[in-house]
């Protein structure tokens, strides 16, 4: 009542299917103060809740308002050059440990810029949990292959929104690697850590019930009867969340208890079209840089760089789009 005191106000909102809830942003100042940060906090109810409207106008997310983990005043607008939004804020915080426990069903959890995030093992977003990832951060994997391989897998029914910039974007790469050096790896640096993997419910041509499958490695990691692994369903406008500006590195280590079990920088298994992914770059994987099993996911601009086999590969009937793909291979090894 605080936000809309006027009995009317209060009427008309709730008569359209409004809810009067502070948003809890994180930082609303009219001055030079660097204090301007729209974005819903960390627990803000605009987090999530959005309603699907049809129109192919409105692009897919799943926040309330104008804004969600990306705050898109950054880099071109007087209200940034003059000081008043909230810069991004990068280094400086904690190496902060990331395993299989750290996000559970149901659960919605953020990942900030100030922070480096450490994949230890195969991390799940489970079935019903959330991921948001600020733009800046930077995730870097452990090393570890075949059952203590590690990388992040996107389960059916969880959700990443991973929103960078074109001057911001999300960094996912190996401990090794040292972001602000851009000599200390190179191309060749493949194989060091899993990839990437977004598993959805869209269908695939698997002869199996439901065109059901497993991702392989993955599946011998969480072993028989975990359902984390599994990809494919009949919903082809399934959405995964959204996954843009990020830039893939040194993946394609074999995972799991079989030699060749390797996934590549970006794996979709049966990811539906109510996903986003753009702006992607796969660099130097032992493996592919892309991959499809089956699913109807669009994607436009893609880059595989310096992949040691296919730049993109699908399968097993996937019936996506994509547009502006770009593939550079290597002089020592291509697919």
């Amino acid at each position: 009542a605080d936000i809309a005191p006027q009995d009317f106000v209060q009427t008309h909102l709730a008569d359209n299917g409004n809810q009067i809830v502070d948003p809890q942003l994180r930082g609303v100042s009219r001055a030079t103060d660097n204090g301007l940060d729209p974005r819903p906090a960390v627990g803000s109810p605009a987090n999530s809740g959005a309603i699907p409207t049809g129109d192919d106008f409105f692009s897919p997310v799943s926040y309330l308002g104008a804004f969600g983990s990306s705050n898109w005043l950054l880099g071109w607008t007087m209200l940034d050059e003059a000081g008043y939004v909230t810069p991004v804020s990068t280094g400086g915080g904690s190496d902060i440990t990331i395993t299989d426990a750290s996000i559970n069903a149901g659960e919605t959890v953020t990942w900030t810029a100030n922070n480096t995030y450490l994949l230890d093992g195969i991390v799940f977003v489970e079935d019903g949990a959330e991921l948001y990832i600020e733009p800046g951060t930077v995730i870097k994997a452990n090393d570890g292959q075949g059952n203590q391989a590690s990388g992040l897998v996107i389960a059916r029914g969880g959700k990443i929104f991973a929103e960078g910039t074109p001057t911001i974007p999300i960094i996912i790469t190996s401990v090794f690697d040292d972001v602000a050096d851009p000599s200390d790896l190179t191309f060749e640096d493949r194989g060091l850590w899993g990839g990437v993997v977004i598993l959805g419910r869209a269908t695939t041509n698997n002869p199996t019930e439901g065109g059901l499958k497993e991702i392989e490695g993955v599946n011998e990691i969480v072993g028989e009867g975990d359902v984390r692994a599994t990809y494919g369903g009949d919903d082809d406008n399934d959405s995964s969340g959204i996954f843009r500006y990020v830039s893939i590195r040194h993946t394609g280590i074999n995972v799991g208890d079989q030699a060749g079990n390797e996934i590549q920088g970006l794996t979709l298994g049966g990811v539906g079209a109510g996903t986003v992914i753009e702006y992607v770059e796969s660099f130097a994987s032992a493996d592919d840089g892309f991959e499809w099993f089956g699913g109807t996911v669009t994607t436009k601009y893609l880059i595989s760089a310096f992949n040691e086999d296919d730049s993109f590969d699908w399968d097993e009937g996937f019936r996506g789009k994509g547009q502006f793909w770009f593939a550079i291979q290597a002089g020592d090894v291509a697919g």
